[in-house]
């Protein structure tokens, strides 16, 4: 009993679910060396790591922040740190959020650099690029407001390109099928999310009486914000919208798939590792005048 109440004033009130699930989580990090091995020796069970994590944060929480603690999910660093009595322990639970934000701060201005240069170029951003990355996404915006001679002007620019190739178009056309209806899905369960947060509590009778323009509301929202269906509502739709609003919705999908980039969406399309790590993409000039305004508020 002496020992375990000694763990306990190592780690506070301990929170043991927090702690089971930090060490689970841990465990199958590959970059979390839990053990050291030899070369030829059986890799180690995932029970056994989780066995030895546990057993260092409770002897010793400091050392495991100093070895794991940039793997630890910033809730599970305040929910099984943040109480502890230990100087050490403290330092890490301030310091390590702060790291956090500045390196997060430093992949968004990286990420906006190159995003920057892959507009100006290449085919990055282009309509037929961004589209094979986001078809759902790109009708909505887009495909759905075409004339039919634009249509065939772009089925036979896209068919002169890369994908050339029958069997190769076949597949990436399957491909984009799928991202189009999972794209669809999910939006789809947004809106039904949205939906069901943005309902008021009423009472029975006022539910009965408004079911049926509930339903009808419901269905003209719904088609807003996931597309109409029928070639008949198309055509009507694509008759109403002047160019005007088609270079706006144009304009609004291009700033949709430059953010999609920036929050690192695009990582089956691009590798995102060749910037978040690369200095070259490090604005220097603003570095220099951000540590130059951090040493004069220091001095102050």
């Amino acid at each position: 009993s002496s020992s375990s109440s000694s763990i306990m004033s190592v780690t506070g009130d301990g929170d043991g679910e927090g702690r089971e699930r930090l060490c689970a989580e841990l465990s199958v990090i590959e970059d979390v060396v839990v053990v050291s091995q030899q070369r030829g020796e059986e890799d180690i069970s995932n029970e056994r790591k989780i066995e030895e994590l546990k057993r260092i944060l409770d002897t010793s929480p400091s050392l495991f922040l100093q070895r794991w603690g940039e793997h630890v999910p910033t809730d599970l660093l305040l929910s099984v740190f943040g109480e502890m009595d230990n100087d050490v322990v403290k330092y890490y639970v301030e310091t390590i959020p702060k790291q956090r934000e500045k390196q997060s701060a430093t992949i968004r201005n990286r990420r906006f650099r190159k995003m920057e240069e892959l507009v100006r170029v290449g085919e990055y951003f282009s309509e037929v690029e961004m589209k094979d990355r986001c078809p759902w996404l790109y009708d909505h915006y887009i495909g759905k407001y075409l004339s039919n001679t634009e249509v065939m002007r772009r089925v036979n620019i896209e068919g002169q390109g890369k994908w050339s190739s029958h069997l190769l178009n076949q597949v990436v056309q399957k491909e984009a099928n799928d991202r189009f209806h999972a794209e669809e899905e999910e939006a789809r369960r947004d809106w039904k999310s949205s939906m069901s947060s943005n309902d008021s509590p009423r009472n029975q009778t006022q539910l009965l009486e408004d079911e049926s323009e509930q339903q009808q509301q419901q269905t003209i929202m719904e088609s807003d914000v996931l597309g109409v269906e029928s070639r008949e509502e198309r055509e009507e739709e694509r008759g109403l919208i002047s160019p005007e609003e088609k270079e706006q919705l144009r304009e609004q999908f291009l700033t949709l798939m430059k953010e999609r980039f920036l929050r690192g969406e695009d990582k089956d399309f691009f590798n995102y590792s060749s910037v978040d790590t690369n200095p070259r993409y490090d604005d220097v000039a603003q570095m220099q005048r951000d540590a130059e305004d951090s040493w004069f508020d220091d001095d102050s």
